[in-house]
């Protein structure tokens, strides 16, 4: 066996301590249906008297006998009532301790205190004959012997019941004193052929737990690192380029649209509509008057009188310009330079 997996004998203390407790409990329960069916019985006083009226009627005026047998009656009913809580209770606890394992592979002390019962040898794995030997042997220990030798006090077997409580008092010692060194069988142990082993369960469930969350970061880190692959991936530029052409085919669709809009047959139908009206004749008719206004103001203009007073002096400041002394000496100093020039040419 592997040191690790050795039951120590505190631990195993302590699974039968626990075991022990469950056993009380079994007790405790068993005593109150106990306690109810014995009140039940005692209540039934019609059936009480009915059955003391016939015992009276056939003693042939023995009363003393009667009685006698009247109350041997009820207090047999109750020692039975009591002899099956005991044995319904040795039964029971069989039951529980099979069923735990043959389903777990440990009692309800050994799920708490780590301790695993196992086949003893090559092969652990416990068999339904072997865990039924396991119960059947732990329970006749801790239950069986002590419930036997109640009901040998209840029944007045005084003797009987001391030697069956001594004979549970040894079988008890006999039984843990195998076990007080570490990885010890006891007797039990040693008659249903298994041997106690460390379960390790809360340890288990830890190392399950880390391996749980370990597998979630990883988990999360693989998804993580993919998922930068992918946006780094050929594909992903591929995806990028294709989305770039189809929003340019896009345009390009939308552009080819306008400009089909632009020269459909409604665009030249619209302006073929525009030239109509501007040819049409209200349209003449607003250009020649426009005209005919235009004219009307040129001629008014000129025929007012301070436009001809304007004329006139004009007129006469130019022929007053003309005739003056300046006019003729600017003639006479333009002469004389164009004499100088030709005589400069000549020479």
């Amino acid at each position: 066996m592997e040191q690790s997996a050795i039951v120590t004998p505190g631990r195993r203390m302590a699974a039968w301590t626990l075991d022990f407790g469950v056993v009380v409990l079994l007790t405790a329960a068993l005593g109150w249906v106990t306690q109810y069916r014995i009140g039940d019985y005692l209540s039934d006083w019609p059936a009480l008297g009915a059955s003391s009226a016939w015992e009276l009627m056939g003693s042939e005026g023995d009363v003393k006998a009667a009685g006698a047998e009247v109350g041997s009656g009820v207090v047999g009913e109750l020692l039975s009532l009591v002899t099956q809580g005991f044995l319904a209770l040795i039964a029971l606890t069989a039951l529980v301790r099979f069923a735990m394992l043959a389903w777990t592979g440990h009692s309800a002390g050994g799920a708490l205190a780590e301790v695993r019962i196992a086949a003893h040898g090559v092969d652990p794995r416990l068999s339904r004959g072997r865990a039924a030997r396991h119960a059947i042997s732990t329970t006749l220990k801790d239950v069986g012997l002590y419930s036997a030798a109640c009901i040998a006090l209840v029944q007045g077997a005084f003797a009987l019941s001391v030697l069956l409580w001594v004979l549970a008092v040894a079988v008890l010692i006999a039984d843990a004193v195998p076990a007080l060194r570490p990885g010890g069988r006891s007797l039990c142990d040693r008659l249903s052929g298994t041997a106690p082993t460390r379960a390790r369960l809360y340890r288990r469930a830890l190392e399950q737990s880390a391996r749980l969350r370990r597998a979630g970061v990883e988990s999360t880190q693989q998804a993580v690192a993919a998922g930068r692959r992918i946006a780094g991936s050929e594909q992903a530029e591929q995806v990028k380029e294709a989305g770039r052409r189809l929003a340019s085919e896009r345009a390009e669709q939308m552009k080819d649209a306008g400009r089909r809009i632009a020269s459909s047959e409604r665009v030249d139908q619209a302006r073929d509509a525009a030239r109509r009206v501007a040819d049409s004749q209200p349209a003449q008719q607003a250009k020649a008057t426009s005209r005919r206004i235009a004219a009307d103001m040129t001629r008014r203009v000129e025929d007012n009188d301070h436009a001809r007073q304007a004329a006139a002096t004009g007129k006469r400041i130019a022929t007053d310009f003309a005739t003056s002394e300046r006019a003729r000496q600017a003639k006479a100093a333009g002469q004389r330079l164009g004499n100088r020039l030709r005589g400069t040419r000549s020479d």
